[in-house]
């Protein structure tokens, strides 16, 4: 399974168990048993930056969802991905351009979350922990 910090180097990886319990609970019986229902799920939500992406490489799905998962935080998210935080703003408005909504809408905070979780996990991006440099979780 990838690592829950898209991006994060390689080699081994300690993360919380509760780092992980998003991953967990959409690969429950497998990623392969899981895969068609995650795919609609990523299409559903995301499928204009999706297709974004598809004709333009970007990193708009990673950015998405290190900036969901460290609290909106442009401060944070700019620093985690190694850019500054006026090409984060730039990038949060095209995500919201091309998804048509606002990004820290609390309402939408979990379904966007969720489906760019979703889709790093069925995309198999990052290192997985059947890999020799897999996540170790802790408790």
């Amino acid at each position: 399974m990838p690592p829950p910090e898209p991006g994060t180097a390689e080699g081994p990886q300690i993360t919380s168990s509760r780092a992980l319990a998003l991953e967990r609970e959409l690969t429950r019986g497998g990623v392969e048993a899981n895969r068609e229902r995650l795919a609609r799920l990523v299409h559903h939500a995301l499928g204009p930056l999706l297709a974004w992406e598809a004709a333009h490489p970007s990193d708009l799905v990673r950015t998405l969802e290190v900036h969901l998962r460290h609290g909106c935080s442009p401060t944070r998210t700019a620093a985690l991905l190694h850019i500054g935080r006026q090409s984060l703003y730039q990038r949060l408005e095209r995500i919201e351009s091309l998804l048509g909504l606002e990004i820290d809408d609390p309402d939408l905070l979990g379904e966007l979350l969720t489906a760019a979780c979703a889709h790093r996990v069925v995309r198999g991006t990052g290192t997985g922990a059947e890999s020799a440099g897999g996540v170790r979780a802790v408790a």
